[in-house]
């Protein structure tokens, strides 16, 4: 069983930041990402038996900030399924 998630997210091409997100709740919003932006993704599962590995990296561009009228997308939504 999953007992949380490890999330490695950054913009392409840079070291990527982690968070430990030690919860079973399958979402997790990254936010104050910079407008137009690529950003990678991946994540992998903690259960007691340790580690998995990474996933596939996903990737992901901001809103361009002229582009927003009336909301702009900064920020990154992950669904997270076992």
């Amino acid at each position: 069983m999953i007992t949380g998630y490890t999330i490695r997210y950054g913009p392409v091409n840079t070291s990527p930041t982690t968070i430990d997100h030690a919860s079973t709740d399958r979402s997790r919003v990254i936010s104050g990402l910079t407008p137009f932006t690529n950003y990678s993704v991946s994540v992998r599962g903690v259960n007691s038996a340790g580690l998995s590995g990474f996933s596939a990296e996903a990737v992901m561009r901001t809103d361009e900030e002229s582009e927003c009228i009336n909301y702009c997308v900064n920020h990154i939504i992950l669904l997270l399924n076992p």
